[in-house]
């Protein structure tokens, strides 16, 4: 899953990804745990957010939408459609956050419950997405 040079309406928002099946995309309370670290060209610092339960999986803190402010991730999923294992995505993001500083970090996530996945939302916290690509390939198994 590659997520391209996304830019926001508003400023100050998270970009989230969701998962679902056929019966539409998952948002319970519960449904993902995620942890991201990062680290910020601003900081020597590294940072962590983690939940254990949440209505969608966190990939960043706060994208700008100013110009050259933007997000990107690449991402796997670690099990076909039909797998018989929860649903667990791990990658890497990179963000020009709202303050105009370089931001990035590693993220590793589940859906917390064995479902037939066959979609991919991505999302942020609020206000629409400007532009940007969203790709899903697929890699075959022989």
């Amino acid at each position: 899953i590659v997520i391209a040079d996304i830019r926001a309406a508003n400023d100050v928002v998270s970009p989230y990804l969701r998962l679902g099946d056929a019966g539409g995309i998952d948002s319970g309370a519960t449904d993902y745990a995620f942890h991201y670290s990062r680290a910020s060209e601003g900081n020597a610092a590294y940072a962590a957010d983690i939940s254990g339960g949440a209505a969608q999986i966190t990939l960043d803190n706060v994208i700008g939408n100013a110009a050259g402010e933007g997000f990107g991730a690449v991402l796997w999923l670690h099990r076909p459609g039909d797998g018989n294992a929860e649903p667990i995505i791990s990658g890497t993001v990179a963000t020009i956050t709202h303050n105009h500083e370089l931001e990035g970090g590693q993220i590793v996530a589940r859906r917390r419950a064995v479902i037939t996945l066959d979609r991919v939302q991505f999302l942020l916290s609020g206000g629409n997405i400007t532009s940007g690509r969203l790709t899903v390939f697929g890699v075959k198994h022989g």
